[in-house]
């Protein structure tokens, strides 16, 4: 389907969720982070992911605050790949940007790289912006909601806790979907993120669906209205807690 006129049929369930939701006019910075295990090979390859990530695209872009969206893959290590998502590129976007790793499955270094380009992006959070007087960005400090697709738990759990805590003492909240490929997906570490103890403020939420959700079986509706689940809440968090003006 064309993505602009999906983008148009999507605008009226994309307001109706977001006012019930009442998420109102706020903006964020979508990004995405993209498994790119070994186990993901095959959803790469059939091309799956893409359908995906065309399927997810209409909601971020009506809350997106610019329609540039970065994004990540992730592996054993994580990296930023060189274009950001947007409707010039979204259409070809995994055969056309991405290099998957085909590694192993590494939550937290993705989870410190979005926090550590956050730092970067408000400036004067580092040791060298302290010790040479840099100054603080003036741009308007607002959520930053991550996208988070995975096929299966993680091999680092323990640091993935410790960098979950961390990260919610920055206006970052994940969203994390498990992908079901009938290979090797296994989320019962994943599951328990929602509802980890230690953290500033509730910053995750998770919800698994199987490749056939993604790409027959479920409505525009109920997926948007997944993704929009908890965010409204941790946006009012992020306000009671001002990391957010």
């Amino acid at each position: 389907m064309n993505l602009v006129k999906k983008l148009e049929e999507s605008k009226a369930v994309v307001m109706n969720l977001a006012k019930g939701a009442k998420l109102g006019s706020q903006r964020a910075e979508v990004q995405f982070i993209i498994d790119t295990s070994g186990s993901m090979s095959g959803a790469f390859a059939n091309g799956n992911v893409q359908t995906i990530l065309e399927r997810v695209f209409p909601i971020c872009m009506a809350f997106d605050d610019d329609g540039l969206m970065p994004s990540y893959e992730m592996s054993n290590d994580t990296k930023r790949i060189g274009e950001d998502v947007s409707i010039s590129n979204v259409a070809n976007y995994v055969k056309e940007k991405m290099h998957p790793a085909w590694g192993g499955t590494q939550y937290a270094p993705a989870i410190k790289r979005i926090v550590a380009d956050y730092k970067a992006s408000i400036g004067g959070t580092g040791l060298i912006s302290k010790l040479f007087g840099a100054k603080t960005s003036d741009k308007p400090k607002i959520p930053v909601y991550v996208v988070f697709i995975t096929d299966g738990n993680c091999g680092d759990p323990g640091e993935t806790t410790r960098a979950m805590i961390e990260a919610a003492n920055y206006p970052i909240f994940f969203q994390f979907i498990g992908l079901s490929t009938g290979y090797s997906s296994t989320f019962e570490f994943l599951k328990t993120i929602d509802t980890m103890i230690g953290r500033k403020f509730d910053n995750a939420n998770m919800f698994e669906f199987s490749l056939a959700q993604f790409t027959e079986k479920t409505s525009d509706q109920d997926l948007y209205g997944k993704m929009l689940f908890e965010f409204p809440s941790a946006v009012k968090d992020m306000i009671n807690l001002d990391l957010i003006d």
